[in-house]
């Protein structure tokens, strides 16, 4: 999604073809005849749309705005991964189309099946720094997916945040959706109600409404880890629920969480003579570190050094030398770092670079597909993220 949502441009990006085929999905505007409009200029259709009541502007424009989120390298790709094993017969209906606005809405039209659960990866995707939270888990168990033990999981977490939070009634659900080797727990509870202004028949009203927040738990039995996504709510909060989640989903009487356990261990990067360690075939060209948050021991200070290292990865310990040469390292703890990867360039093409941050205990930016999954392999190879306790 590169661009906000305005309905003029919306109309104007979309083949007139899908726009008509969607009114008549919808026995909406079926009094006009668009057949003759030329492509790239749909007032026409967007004047027939504006005459709508507005409870059925509101309906068609909610369907216009998750197809315009989609239209875009990151939506296609989560359409694509959402239709295995039927990938193939997808990528064939594309290659006719000559934008990201007609693939979305040609799935939005003839496939509805792949576009909530592409939905769900656009928006796990979307998901940005510094929002996982990861905890070790033994034995690593498979999780419970079936429908009864995610129905009874949606009770007691609605039932948590309406009993213990005061959010909402109860109410809580949850989508589950199976990724390579992870199982992605999409969960949505009620939040606080709210009201807002709004136009109702020309007169300025307040609205109620009870709107949701997002969860997100993702878990590895292989590597016998769960990463939790839960903005803006306290560390204890944060443990009940993810309590609640394994005591219903992975856990036994002999199950072991290790929540304020470090999951990464940052000590070996204060060394100037440590390199990542990464495969030639993993495509990454360099890792450097940018910045390093050092806390000072018995005291709640702390220092930060950042600096535009290029791909000298020896300037981050030369800064550092010169500025904390008047404390001794038995003072300083290494406590977050940040570190930008660049991977190698395709042909004729600039290289990509992807900078994340790990923050003690148990705190990383990355996300767990695509390119960030071989950065999460380099942190283990490299003996930064821990495999086991």
């Amino acid at each position: 999604m590169g661009t906000e949502y305005s309905p003029k441009t919306f109309f104007k990006k979309t083949p007139n073809q899908l726009l008509i085929k969607y009114f008549a999905s919808k026995n909406l505007l079926t009094e006009y005849d668009f057949s003759e409009l030329p492509e790239n200029k749909p007032d026409p259709i967007l004047n027939a749309w504006k005459k709508l009541d507005d409870k059925t502007q509101t309906l068609t424009e909610r369907d216009f705005i998750q197809i315009h989120e989609l239209a875009c390298e990151t939506g296609i790709k989560a359409f694509l991964e959402a239709a295995k094993p039927n990938q193939q017969q997808l990528i064939e209906k594309f290659e006719p189309l000559e934008s990201h606005q007609a693939k979305a809405f040609t799935v939005f039209l003839e496939h509805p099946e792949i576009l909530k659960e592409a939905h769900a990866y656009f928006t796990v995707d979307q998901i940005g720094l510094g929002s996982w939270n990861d905890c070790k888990i033994t034995p690593a168990l498979p999780a419970k997916t079936d429908s009864q033990s995610i129905k009874d999981l949606a009770s007691i977490l609605g039932g948590y945040f309406k009993n213990e939070q005061h959010r909402g009634c109860g109410n809580c659900e949850i989508d589950v959706y199976r990724r390579g080797e992870l199982d992605y727990f999409i969960v949505l509870p009620e939040d606080y109600a709210q009201a807002f202004l709004r136009w109702n028949n020309e007169i300025i009203d307040r609205a109620p409404l009870r709107p949701a927040f997002q969860i997100v738990f993702v878990y590895s039995q292989k590597d016998a880890k769960l990463s939790l996504h839960m903005k803006g709510f306290k560390k204890q909060i944060k443990q009940a629920v993810t309590n609640l989640f394994l005591k219903n989903i992975i856990s036994t009487s002999a199950t072991q969480v290790h929540q304020d356990e470090e999951v990464f261990d940052l000590s070996k990067m204060t060394q100037d003579n440590f390199n990542f360690q990464y495969s030639a075939i993993s495509g990454i060209e360099s890792a450097i570190i940018k910045k390093m948050r050092y806390l000072i021991k018995g005291t709640p200070d702390k220092v930060t050094i950042e600096t535009s290292a290029g791909n000298n990865s020896q300037k981050i310990y030369m800064l550092r030398d010169k500025l904390l040469k008047s404390f001794s390292q038995s003072s300083l703890e290494l406590n977050q770092v940040s570190i930008t990867v660049t991977f190698t360039p395709e042909q004729n093409k600039k290289p990509k670079t992807r900078t994340f941050e790990i923050t003690l205990p148990n705190s990383c930016s990355l996300r767990h597909d695509g390119k960030d999954a071989l950065i999460r392999k380099m942190l283990t190879e490299s003996n930064i993220e821990m495999e086991s306790f």
